[in-house]
Formats: C-alpha cells, sequence, structure tokens
C-alpha cells in the first residue's frame, strides 16, 4: 500500500531547512512547546494539498518555500487508481514504487499558478540540475487519487465547531456528507416521494399550496395593484433539497440511565460538555470517520492530529493512543504530534520524530531512533523499556539535553541546586532528568540517547569506575591509576573482612565510607582524578569524593537525609553545600555551559 515515507522542508515557518523526516504507517512527532511540530503537520498537508502560503508561513520571505514528499508503494494495485492517461504519464517517474515529488512557491501571496509540483526523475543523477521535472500534467489528480482528502485535525480547532455544527471541512461535517450520500442511495424513491408532497404544498405552483400562501398572495397584488398594474407576485418557498436539510444536522448529548442506558434527557448541545468530554466525542467521531472512509476511497487516507491528548485524562490519553494505532495499522497514515509520552507506546519509539529548536529559532530535527532500535534491542532491551518508560520518556523526548543519574539524591536535589548554586530551572532550560536503576545501566543507556542523537551526559558514584567501566569498555583494564585503585580497594575489603571474622560481604554503608576514605588518601586521590578527566571525555562525570552525598556533605544515602539537604538549600543558600566548587562545576559541565 502506497505511504508517504519521508518529507524534507525548506524554509517553510521554523524548518528553515529539516532534510530527511521519516514517516511512518504511524509517527508520532514530539518535541517541546514551539519546536515546530505543528510546523511539519502544515508542511505535509501543503505538499498533498497546494494552497497559497502567506508571508508568515516563509522563514525568509526572500528566499522559495517547497517541501519534498517520497512516497513508496505505487504498484499495480495503486496504478489502477489512476485514470490510465495519468498512470502513462507517472510510470517514467518511478523507481520501484517509489515517487519523489516537490512543491514550490517563489514567494508569499503569489498567484496560484506559480506554485509549481515538480517530479523527480530517477534516470537522472540528484544533482543534475535537469533531474526535476516541473508540472508533468496530470500529477496533482493522480496525488490527490492516491492520497484522498486527508482527515485533518488542529489543536486549537473550536471543538465545538468541529463536532457540533456542519461544515465541509469539520470532523461531523465529513461524517453526515457520507451519511447523505448512503441515506440518498438507500431512500431514494422514499426521499423523492417527501420532497414532492412539500413542493406541492409550498412552491408557487404547487397542486395542493397551502391557503395561507393563496390568502397571502390576494392582499399583496391587492396593493401591488395600485402601485404597478400588470404585474402580480406569488410567495414561493422552494421544498428543501437533501444537502440542504443535512447542513442544519448537529449532534446532541444524551445522559444515560445507569440502570438501562437508556437517554434519560432530551438531549442538549455538545457545547454544554467539558472541554475533555467534547476531545473525547472528537476522537471518537474522527474513528468512525476513519472507518466509514475505508469503503469509500481506495486510495490511503492520512490522518493529521495535532495534540490529541489535549483535555484528556491519562486512561483516556492511552485508549486514544490505541484507536489511532489500530488505524495505522489499516489502510491509514497517521501522523500525530504530541507532548505527552503517553502517546507513544514502546513499539512507537523507533517510529518517533524528535524536534527541538536551535538558538536562532530554527526547528530541527534529532536522528531517529528507529535504524538503531533493531539493533539496540537485543544487547539494551532492558535499557529501552527503561529510558521510555512514561515517567522517563517525558524527560528525554521533550527536553534538548538529558542527564542520567543512577540516586535518588540526584533525582530528588540536582533540580534544588541547579537552581541555588546556577539560578535556573531545569525544565526552563529544557534540561531533562533520568533515574536509572543502578550505576550498571549508565554505559548501555549513553549508547541509545546518542543512538537517536539527543546530547547526554551521566553522574555515577566513584564505585562506577571499579565495578562497570571496563567491561563498558569506557576505561582500559590494564589503565595503571584504575590498577592502583582496585588493588587499594581490594586491601580495604581484605581488612574488613578479617575483622568479620571471614565475612565475604560488607554492607553497602561501609563500602562507601571505605571508598570515600581510599579517595581522600595517597596516592589514589592523583589516580582518581585522573579516571574522573577520562571519563569525562566520555560524558560520565565521576564523583572524586565517592559519591554527591559526600560532596554535598549529607552523611546517609536516604529520604531523611535528603530533606534534611533540602531544608538546608532553602534556607542557607549554596553554603549548605560542603563541596561547593566540585558541586558547581558539575553542574556546569552537565548544563554544557
Amino acid at each position: 500500500m502506497q505511504s508517504l515515507t519521508e518529507i524534507s522542508i525548506r524554509n517553510f515557518r521554523s524548518c528553515r531547512d529539516l532534510p530527511s523526516v521519516p514517516l511512518a504507517d504511524f509517527t508520532p512527532i514530539v518535541g517541546y512547546n514551539n519546536a515546530g511540530k505543528s510546523n511539519v503537520l502544515a508542511a505535509i498537508r501543503w505538499v498533498l494539498r497546494r494552497s497559497v502560503l502567506e508571508r508568515e508561513d516563509f522563514f525568509d520571505p526572500s528566499e522559495a518555500v517547497w517541501v519534498d514528499a517520497v512516497i513508496t508503494g505505487i504498484d499495480a494495485t495503486a496504478l489502477s487508481l489512476l485514470e490510465e492517461r495519468h498512470a502513462l504519464r507517472i510510470r517514467p517517474f518511478l523507481d520501484n514504487g517509489c515517487l519523489r515529488i516537490r512543491r514550490l512557491q517563489p514567494s508569499p501571496r503569489c498567484n496560484p499558478g506559480e506554485i509549481r509540483l515538480k517530479v523527480f526523475d530517477p534516470s537522472k543523477s540528484a544533482l543534475d540540475p535537469e533531474s526535476w521535472n516541473d508540472n508533468p500534467a496530470g500529477i496533482d489528480n493522480a496525488i490527490a487519487l492516491l492520497f484522498p482528502e486527508p482527515i485533518d485535525i488542529a489543536a486549537m480547532d473550536d471543538l465545538t465547531k468541529d463536532i457540533g455544527k456542519y461544515e465541509s471541512g469539520s470532523t461531523i461535517g465529513k461524517l453526515l456528507a457520507q451519511l447523505m450520500t448512503t441515506v440518498r442511495s438507500a431512500r431514494a424513491g422514499e426521499i423523492q416521494e417527501r420532497v414532492d408532497e412539500l413542493r406541492k404544498l409550498f412552491e408557487s405552483d404547487g397542486a395542493d399550496r397551502a391557503s395561507e400562501f393563496a390568502e397571502f398572495d390576494v392582499r399583496a397584488n391587492s396593493i401591488l395593484s395600485e402601485f404597478f398594474p400588470g404585474v402580480a407576485v406569488k410567495v414561493h418557498i422552494p421544498a428543501p433539497e437533501l444537502p440542504m436539510l443535512f447542513k442544519g444536522g448537529s449532534l446532541r448529548v444524551f445522559d444515560l440511565s445507569a440502570r438501562t442506558e437508556e437517554p434519560e434527557s432530551e438531549g442538549r448541545d455538545v457545547a454544554s460538555l467539558g472541554h475533555g468530554a467534547q476531545r473525547a466525542v472528537q476522537m471518537s467521531l474522527i474513528k468512525l470517520l476513519a472507518d466509514s472512509s475505508a469503503s469509500n476511497v481506495s486510495g490511503r487516507t492520512l490522518l493529521l492530529v495535532d495534540e490529541p491528548e489535549l483535555h484528556m485524562h491519562p486512561q483516556a490519553i492511552v485508549r486514544v493512543r490505541a484507536a489511532l494505532r489500530k488505524l495505522a495499522d489499516g489502510p491509514y497514515q497517521v501522523v500525530v504530534s504530541t507532548h505527552s509520552p503517553m502517546m507513544i507506546g514502546r513499539k512507537d519509539i523507533g517510529t518517533a520524530v524528535m524536534l527541538h529548536k536551535s538558538e536562532v529559532g530554527e526547528t530541527l530535527v534529532r536522528k531517529s531512533l528507529g535504524g538503531a532500535s533493531n539493533s539496540l534491542e537485543a544487547e539494551k532491551g532492558a535499557q529501552l523499556d527503561e529510558l521510555f518508560s512514561v515517567a522517563s520518556a517525558a524527560e528525554i523526548l521533550f527536553s534538548n539535553r538529558v542527564i542520567l543519574v543512577e540516586g535518588k539524591t540526584e533525582r530528588e536535589l540536582l533540580p534544588e541546586l541547579f537552581e541555588t548554586c546556577l539560578g535556573f530551572d531545569l525544565g526552563l532550560r529544557q534540561l531533562g532528568l533520568v533515574e536509572l536503576r543502578g550505576s550498571g545501566n549508565i554505559p548501555k543507556c549513553l549508547d541509545i540517547l546518542r543512538a537517536a542523537a539527543i546530547p547526554v551526559r551521566a553522574l555515577a558514584d566513584l564505585d562506577f569506575a571499579f565495578a562497570h567501566a571496563v567491561s563498558a569498555r569506557l576505561l582500559q583494564p590494564e589503565d595503571p591509576d584504575l590498577v592502583l585503585c582496585l588493588a587499594c580497594l581490594a586491601q580495604v575489603e581484605k581488612q574488613i573482612t578479617s575483622s568479620r571474622h571471614g565475612a565475604c560481604k560488607f554492607d553497602r554503608q561501609k563500602r562507601r565510607e571505605e571508598i570515600e576514605r581510599m579517595a581522600q588518601s595517597d596516592p589514589t586521590r592523583s589516580a582518581i582524578e585522573r579516571l574522573h578527566q577520562r571519563l569525562k571525555e566520555r560524558d560520565v562525570w565521576l564523583w572524586t569524593g565517592g559519591s554527591i552525598e559526600h560532596h554535598l556533605g549529607m552523611r546517609r544515602k536516604n529520604r531523611l537525609a535528603i530533606e534534611e539537604m533540602r531544608t538546608r538549600l532553602r534556607s542557607s543558600g549554596s553554603q549548605a553545600v560542603r563541596d561547593l566548587d566540585e558541586v558547581v562545576a558539575c553542574l556546569r559541565w552537565l548544563s554544557a555551559e
């Protein structure tokens, strides 16, 4: 089945140069506010359906706007949808069922005739200036058949208008238009009989014209004859045609009895519902529209939905995602923009398009995880699940930079430390904070986020260098500084084991204390500093004092100690931090200042 598999956008709104945005059967477009998600949806809409762009649609009004689209799956079945003359003209531009088109507008508010649709000639090099053919006859019509009128739901639309009033572009309008076609086909004779009855009653030459009309005619003509003899009038009420009747259609809301599930009220307008309920009705109608469209069109329907989660509670968001996902498994291609990680299922991470903004306001796209997810799945499946759980996905997908931490202390206190020591909020700087289940997950999670070109850095206790850095190939096993530290650590463990009458392990708190003591002694202190520098180059900040708790001045790693530290930060500010220089250096490194 034909699909829109890629678009490239140039000079359209915030998309100054957005190359190769991949599109799947179900594509979530994610990013923080104003990242350009709605602009990408608008570009998809424009490349398929021509309209005249205004000045505000141009990133630079002195340059042309163009959008490339790659359509795949144009096989014999798809070509059979076209008139033979159109199919003949499109075949020379197909490359294994793939067609590349470009819509171009040279300047704002130009004449519609100046907007050109070009088609790429696969027999020529992409660098050849003549590889793009101008407006081959029938291409626009062919595109319209391959992709019928998209179902387009904008985030800020008036929901009452979209689901409560008939308009040609509204969801309820499209549904009523389909219903009208069905009714007309099934009841043509019955409808005509009823219309003929009305015509006899209301129209000026009706056989059974209402006496009230005749009386009006007599009174009006008696007066008219005084002013203009020789002319007469008759009131004429045309019988309503079926389209006019359906244009008055709307939805009524009924409250159902919990006992019988029968309507208890006489019905009310959808405007009486809250925004969440209106959005739920709208999503239901979209699904109904898509389901009913399947038998009415032979091409593939493109469904573009801007923020479907608006005004909906979490459980409803999950249901909407499932419904849209189901549509994408059928004859629909679904592209949604979203602020909610609940709109992105675990299986959709690979197809998500992650957008962000540059410092000059230009929309940029991160590398998709789609290409890397298959290879990552086998060896890093657990880490993928951890990173893209609902809580963590929100921090990753809607941030410019991600900070990986291994414990609750960092998760709880880093936001407070950034605000106290550097004077800014993590969220306002688009910094996402993700807590992992142990430092052993840090290397694989770094790999996953790098695969998506998401800037990422991690915090790790000193023990990370001894337990995981070698297996993750962040340090070499023969590294002399690592060998020295491991020898010292082994000696400490031996001493404590002996003091415990041969016990093979000692508790975490004791191990932490001994590692912190070792970190402050010579010659390990210099060796640890060198390990710290080497791991920084691999995006891992190693706490040279042993742990963040040591540098903050916390004696324990528990909830009570965290709350006590938070209280000290709020009362004493940065002076509450034991090793302020080291902590500030870490915060600046994490935020890439």
